[in-house]
């Protein structure tokens, strides 16, 4: 019988699988005798294993067992050791163990491994159909609970992303009224007043223009990111004195707060395909969030290193032509993350706690941004962080040249 699995009708959506571990080949012949009208009918379909460690095997494979019917004494591994593991990873089926009188002292240790009921040999037929039967309501009820579980998870998860988006409508409006009012009220004064004001008045017009028009492309490029819009247009040069066109606007805003900018540069220069817009919006989230969240007399370092892998810490090479890695980092001294937010920082709409971390304010899709046109680079971002103590966000960009060079 060993290694032989015998299914004895087509499973219907009503059918409930039952898998008989027995090494008695007799047993598999009255199973097939006496509950061949069950069979026939669709209520039951059989499943046959010699032992347990076949037992095993089958229920890895055959996902729609129900009920498990396990001898006691078998070969190989006995039925007490085939309820031990299926305790352990098989939570939602039945099991009924079957026994002899003299095995009955038993009968409290299959009971405490998760046995629901136990049917004694010789066989009552009549025994075992009620126990069939009643293992089934149970299996019913178990089954209820698990998806009344599932449903109430999936309840929340909806609630906590309503609450998410809800919170997201707040802050986006509230960020677009403040450079709008600004905007209204500049326009006044330069209407009112052109020659005082009208130099001044362009200038912040056209700052919180910029502003707005930023987060408006924000939340397009998430749109085209979800509905799988949004490519790669690369390029190929030298990305470093790229990186330092992009982070050059920012040692003006770092100054305005009184925090120190500073560019530690292992790579002068590494020529490798990049998508120039996707990675100005990712390095200018992270060096906007690392002024915003920083204080007076703080500091910020961004660090460029050529590095073997993508892991935080990274394998640095000498020369840029060893590395299959661009690793650059941006490390303020700012507030820091609550180590129980780092999980979450980079989902969508998320805001923290409102509290002194860096989630205290804007719309909560930044940084969500950064890990997803990352990702649609090859890239990955990783961070680490102590509430207090500052934030450390390293990009790791894949070295690639198949693009042809400008």
């Amino acid at each position: 019988m060993a290694g032989n699995v015998k299914i004895l009708a087509i499973e219907m959506n009503n059918t409930i699988t039952i898998l008989v571990v027995e090494d008695e080949v007799s047993f598999e012949k009255l199973i097939r005798q006496r509950l061949r009208q069950e069979v026939k009918n669709g209520s039951y379909s059989f499943v046959f294993a010699g032992n347990g460690q076949e037992a095993l095997a089958l229920l890895e494979v055959n996902k729609e067992i129900d009920i498990v019917l396990i001898d006691i004494n078998m070969p190989v591994m006995d039925g007490l050791t085939l309820l031990s593991y299926l305790r352990k990873d098989k939570q939602q089926l039945i099991t009924v163990i079957i026994l002899a009188n003299d095995d009955m002292p038993k009968i409290r240790t299959a009971m405490n491994l998760g046995a629901f009921d136990f049917v004694i040999k010789p066989i009552d037929f009549t025994d075992l159909k009620a126990t069939i039967q009643k293992a089934i309501r149970e299996l019913k009820v178990i089954r209820q609970a698990a998806k009344a579980r599932e449903l109430e998870l999936m309840n929340e998860q909806l609630c906590q992303v309503g609450r998410m988006k809800s919170q997201f409508l707040t802050n986006i409006s509230h960020e677009f009224r403040t450079p709008l009012m600004v905007i209204d009220g500049m326009s006044d004064q330069i209407v009112a007043k052109p020659d005082r004001w009208l130099i001044r008045g362009i200038q912040l017009i056209k700052r919180n223009s910029a502003h707005l028009l930023d987060m408006v492309n924000q939340i397009l490029e998430l749109t085209e990111l979800d509905d799988g819009s949004l490519k790669l247009n690369l390029v190929q040069d030298n990305i470093v004195s790229y990186l330092y066109q992009v982070i050059e606007p920012f040692y003006n805003l770092a100054e305005r707060k009184n925090i120190q900018l500073s560019i530690l540069d292992e790579l002068s220069e590494l020529k490798m395909d990049y998508d120039p817009r996707k990675l100005q919006r990712v390095l200018s989230n992270l060096l906007s969030n690392a002024i915003k969240f920083n204080k007076p007399g703080g500091k910020i370092w961004v660090k460029l290193q050529g590095a073997k892998s993508s892991d935080f810490i990274g394998s640095p090479v000498g020369s840029p032509e060893q590395a299959d890695w661009l690793l650059l980092t941006v490390k303020d001294t700012g507030v820091g993350i609550p180590e129980g937010q780092l999980s979450f920082i980079f989902n969508r709409f998320y805001q923290g706690d409102g509290s002194s971390t860096r989630s205290a304010d804007g719309t909560g899709i930044g940084l969500a941004l950064v890990k997803e046109l990352l990702e649609l680079m090859g890239g990955q971002v990783s961070v680490f962080s102590r509430a207090s103590e500052g934030a450390t966000f390293q990009i790791a960009l894949p070295i690639r040249r198949d693009t042809s060079t400008l």
